[in-house]
């Protein structure tokens, strides 16, 4: 079992590389033996799964070795990531596992955890690595632990139907791109439970391979169906994509535009701050000056925090904040729902505050203050190596005569023309960097500033295809 596979806010790697599905039960044992290390009494576990192939497999040998150390499985079947949530909060359940590698590619798999239906990440993982290495052993329970089915899907969708009744029968004209993950298994019912007569679906059927592209709806190149669908829809129409859990949700304008995650928070956070005025939002440290502005323009306060699903849950519930998102596409409330992020209740406030202000997507858009903001540029790099090539460009802008230096998560430089940002991905073998300008010349100063250290440690063949 590899060590990689324990990340900053999971557990995620290639099955068959990184960790076996037999492997699945010493994680399961390590995660026990850390619950009772917090004197956590975990007598029944919720246990999800995604659609991938591997899944199954790695439900029964995770569910076996839970059950041999006494532990009831309420087993919510192949649902949503915010399915397995929504259960936690909505029944006397209150720890749970997701089996799923969110928008990795389908050879990937993994485990999301949660104690007390709270998210787990940074030490607490790695706790569970070092667990699970050793493989130490629990003292077996006389008794053996029971799988009971439980429906959440049904009991989901009847709740976010009820919810957002108000956009019952409403005239929208939306393509929903469900990436062959299970919010094929919600989205079409919804559709006709809501009846939205010009609303339809894409790569709705289940397909753990995911045969038409990879399940990331933030990246381009995933989305030229949908883009293709929206262009040449007979009445205006905008695209919604989910990855391959349903945790995050991308947005394309009437035009097939892809929304960017900062761009669509703010208006996520018009929602929130017309009926709270005052909130406190949280942003990713990837994020555009076009988001705080926004934030603060409509009588928010911004909140940065770590880039992640937990670490933007922590920071909200530390600083009490109903809104908080990231670039990725990761968006949670809790001004009306539980915190957590779930894509497709993200993409029913977007449709709800489109029609509330009615406007087209696009409109709402070019309303948002402008920005000279590169997208994401996620460059491959091993996981041995992405924190030193972080180190060598920390150690070079420690000598930049004006740059602040921001390191809550990786490294942010802010100059006086416009700040960049390197940090090592939590889910893949990447760097991910982002640069903002002033204007179009600040924007090729700063990429230059970074490119210029970077040169002395990443190949420039690798720089070229993203630079």
């Amino acid at each position: 079992m590899s060590p990689h596979i324990f990340r900053q806010y999971d557990i995620r790697g290639i099955v068959g590389k990184d960790f076996t599905p037999q492997e699945s039960a010493q994680i399961a044992r390590a995660i026990l033996h850390y619950a009772k290390e917090l004197n956590i009494n975990i007598r029944t576990l919720v246990v999800g799964r995604d659609a991938r192939e591997s899944s199954h497999e790695i439900f029964n040998h995770f569910t076996q070795a839970c059950r041999n150390e006494g532990i009831n499985i309420i087993n919510i079947g192949v649902v949503t990531t915010p399915i397995m949530y929504f259960t936690l909060h909505t029944t006397p359940y209150i720890h749970g596992v997701m089996i799923t590698a969110s928008h990795n590619p389908g050879e990937y798999n993994g485990f999301k955890i949660c104690f007390n239906k709270k998210s787990i990440s940074g030490k607490a993982i790695e706790r569970i690595r070092d667990i699970a290495l050793a493989d130490k052993e629990i003292a077996h329970h006389s008794d053996h632990g029971n799988i009971l089915p439980y429906d959440a899907l049904s009991r989901y969708i009847n709740n976010i139907t009820k919810d957002f009744a108000h956009l019952h029968s409403k005239k929208i004209s939306v393509v929903f791109d469900c990436n062959n993950g299970p919010a094929g298994l919600v989205i079409p019912d919804l559709i006709k439970k809501m009846n939205w007569f010009f609303c339809s679906t894409l790569h709705e059927k289940l397909d753990g391979a995911f045969p038409n592209q990879k399940p990331d709806p933030t990246v381009e190149a995933n989305g030229i169906k949908l883009k293709t669908k929206i262009i040449h829809a007979p009445t205006p129409t905008i695209g919604i994509g989910f990855d391959g859990d349903a945790d995050r949700m991308a947005a394309r304008t009437e035009d097939g535009a892809l929304v960017a995650g900062d761009y669509m928070l703010a208006l996520l956070s018009q929602n929130v701050l017309a009926h709270f005025p005052g909130a406190r939002v949280v942003v990713d440290i990837k994020s555009s000056n076009s988001l705080t502005q926004t934030i603060i323009k409509n009588g928010g306060t911004p909140i940065m925090s770590p880039t992640g699903h937990s670490n933007i849950k922590a920071t909200m519930s530390t600083n009490k904040a109903l809104l908080g998102g990231e670039l990725s596409g990761h968006f949670f409330f809790a001004d009306k729902s539980y915190g957590y992020d779930d894509g497709i209740y993200a993409a029913l406030r977007l449709i709800e505050h489109l029609i509330e202000t009615q406007t087209t997507l696009l409109h709402a858009i070019n309303q948002l203050p402008a920005s000279t903001c590169s997208p994401e540029l996620r460059i491959p790099c091993a996981e041995e190596n992405k924190h030193s090539v972080i180190n060598t460009v920390l150690a070079h802008f420690s000598n930049h005569p004006t740059a602040k230096l921001i390191t809550l998560d990786g490294l942010r430089i802010e100059t006086t023309y416009g700040w960049g940002i390197i940090r090592a991905s939590n889910t893949e073998p990447v760097l991910s960097l982002r640069f903002e300008g002033s204007d179009t010349s600040g924007l090729e100063n700063i990429k230059n500033d970074f490119l210029e250290i970077l040169k002395t440690c990443v190949a420039e063949e690798v720089l070229a295809k993203h630079f």
